[in-house]
């Protein structure tokens, strides 16, 4: 179920499909002369309030707030497994204010400060949601990356670096308003956000439960997993345990179990 909240919050997060609501924005305030020592150039301004901002407020269909309480969700039951799933919840959390901030701040500040601060909030929703999304892909990886699941891992973090890439080219065309070039990066972006989420939702079997011939039981080395292998030898069976513990010597287990 965590694995399934987190893929459906980070489609969220990852397509973007921006429509009015109708809502005006107040007049924006041209700053006259420096504000607070910084000249903010015209095209700057207008980059902001055209571009990023727009007139009206803008309404995410699939709303990045909803989708970062998803995988904060998600990440909240998974926590048991890797600690680093807290990091991925509070970059979740940041995420989702900024991206809510940006859109609302209009509405209370004008000026050089309008400028300055929906500059500073687009920069940091873009980063902190690439960061969450990069530690969810990457904890569970760590968490599921075994025999069984290696192949659809792989896949599954091709296809998330390729939506990165996409959307720094939308993060940079949608600043600058050069919206024709942007739309095919958009359809990369929603394609490839598709591909590794159905890899991602893979992995939720566990790692070896779905591969003949392989059987799960848990260790007792903090929560991670036994590989029991089974393979027919002639009349025989060999039964063989693939085992590394978390900390060896943390345990007092030196080198690796012989076959058994």
């Amino acid at each position: 179920m965590a694995i399934v909240l987190i893929a459906i919050g980070l489609l969220f997060t990852g397509v973007d499909f921006m429509v009015g609501s109708g809502i005006s924005y107040p007049d924006f305030i041209q700053p006259t002369g420096l504000y607070h020592g910084i000249d903010i150039h015209p095209r700057i301004q207008q980059y902001v309030t055209q571009n990023i901002l727009g007139h009206n407020l803008q309404v995410d269909i699939l709303p990045d707030v909803i989708g970062c309480l998803l995988v904060l969700i998600g990440a909240f039951m998974f926590v048991k497994h890797n600690k680093k799933f807290w990091f991925g919840a509070l970059l979740a959390i940041l995420a989702g204010g900024c991206s809510v901030a940006l859109r609302v701040i209009p509405f209370y500040v004008n000026g050089g400060a309008l400028i300055l601060s929906a500059l500073s909030l687009y920069f940091l929703a873009f980063v902190f949601e690439i960061w969450m999304e990069y530690i969810m892909i990457y904890v569970t990886v760590n968490v599921s990356d075994d025999m069984a699941n290696v192949s659809t891992n792989r896949r599954m973090q091709f296809g998330w670096w390729v939506t990165v890439f996409a959307r720094i080219f939308i993060f940079l065309l949608t600043f600058v308003g050069i919206g024709s070039v942007r739309h095919v990066y958009e359809a990369v972006v929603l394609l490839f956000t598709v591909f590794y989420l159905y890899q991602l939702v893979q992995t939720r079997t566990g790692p070896v439960q779905h591969r003949p011939g392989f059987r799960q039981r848990q260790s007792f080395a903090a929560g991670k997993y036994h590989s029991l292998q089974v393979l027919p030898v002639g009349r025989h069976q060999l039964r063989r345990v693939l085992f590394v513990p978390v900390n060896r010597q943390r345990h007092g287990i030196k080198g690796l179990p012989g076959a058994a």
